[in-house]
């Protein structure tokens, strides 16, 4: 029986490697790559919710808040003035947070 040449079996071992490499190597499957800004984006926000949901002088519920490549955007209506401003101001303090645009309305 003729015993495989240590060229073939390097060749086939490479082969092996390069195409498993090629799989393992692969961000996800299917649909466009992980966009990481939006993750990011999403936990700022996540933070900014929570943030203005622990200061018992906004009323949180009735805001919203949108984060686009590190720009928030509160929304929605606060019984005051102060109000407004204090969100105003506890989101500008989140961290990631690089710019507020306040769009609350009074009510």
């Amino acid at each position: 029986m003729k015993r495989p040449s240590s060229l073939a079996l390097t060749a086939l071992a490479l082969g092996s490697l390069l195409l498993g490499g090629c799989v393992a190597t692969r961000p996800h499957v299917g649909g466009a790559p992980y966009d990481y800004q939006q993750a990011a984006d999403a936990d700022t926000a996540n933070r900014v919710r929570a943030a203005l949901a622990a200061d018992y002088r906004i009323n949180a519920r009735a805001l919203t808040v949108t984060v686009v490549n590190g720009q928030c955007e509160l929304g929605g209506s606060a019984d005051n003035i102060q109000a407004r401003d204090l969100a105003l101001r506890t989101a500008s303090r989140v961290p990631g947070v690089r710019g507020v645009r306040n769009n609350i309305v009074m009510n």
